[in-house]
C-alpha cells in the first residue's frame, strides 16, 4: 500500500458498502458471513457466529491484507506496519458500520497492546420494511378507493 496516496486509500474505506445480496444465511452452526465491497479496492468479510457476535474479519485494502479472529487477535505474520498502515486507513472512517467500527477498534486496540472488550452481539439481519396495511400511508387507502370506485362506476355504465 506504499505507493497510494493517503486521499486513494481514504477513498476506498469511504466506497465500502455492505452488499446484502451476498449475505449467507446461517449454516448448520449459525455461522453467517457479511461481505462489504468497495469499488475502489477494498473488501471486507466478516463472519458472525450463532451468537451474533464477530468470530472474525478479513479485509483487503488495495494490496493490504490483514486477518482478525476472536481470541487470538491479528495475524501474528502481520507486520506492525501493516496493522499501523491499515488502522490509519480506517481511522478516517466515520460512518456508524458496526462491522467497520469493530475492525478500526480492533486494530486500534491491537496498537495499543490492549484486549478488544467483548462487542455487543449484532442482528440477525436488519428488519425487513413493514407492508402490513396499518404500515401503509392513508392517501395510499384513498388511491386505491378511488381506482376501485371508477372501476365500479365504469362497469355500472358499460354492462
Amino acid at each position: 500500500m506504499g505507493e497510494h496516496s493517503p486521499q486513494e486509500v481514504k477513498a476506498a474505506v469511504d466506497a465500502m458498502f455492505r452488499i446484502r445480496a451476498v449475505e449467507s444465511p446461517a449454516d448448520a452452526n449459525g455461522l453467517r458471513t457479511i461481505w462489504h465491497r468497495g469499488l475502489r479496492g477494498a473488501e471486507l468479510v466478516t463472519e458472525i457466529d450463532a451468537a451474533g457476535k464477530v468470530k472474525s474479519q478479513s479485509l483487503t485494502l488495495l494490496d493490504d491484507q490483514v486477518r482478525w479472529e476472536r481470541g487470538p487477535g491479528f495475524s501474528l505474520t502481520a507486520p506492525r506496519a501493516l496493522l499501523e498502515r491499515v488502522s490509519r486507513a480506517l481511522a478516517s472512517y466515520s460512518g456508524h458500520d458496526r462491522f467497520l467500527v469493530h475492525l478500526r477498534d480492533a486494530l486500534s486496540a491491537e496498537l495499543k497492546g490492549e484486549a478488544l472488550g467483548e462487542p455487543a452481539p449484532l442482528p440477525e439481519r436488519a428488519p425487513a420494511p413493514s407492508t402490513s396495511a396499518s404500515s401503509l400511508p392513508w392517501p395510499v387507502f384513498i388511491g386505491v378507493g378511488l381506482v376501485l370506485l371508477a372501476l365500479g362506476l365504469a362497469a355500472l355504465l358499460y354492462s
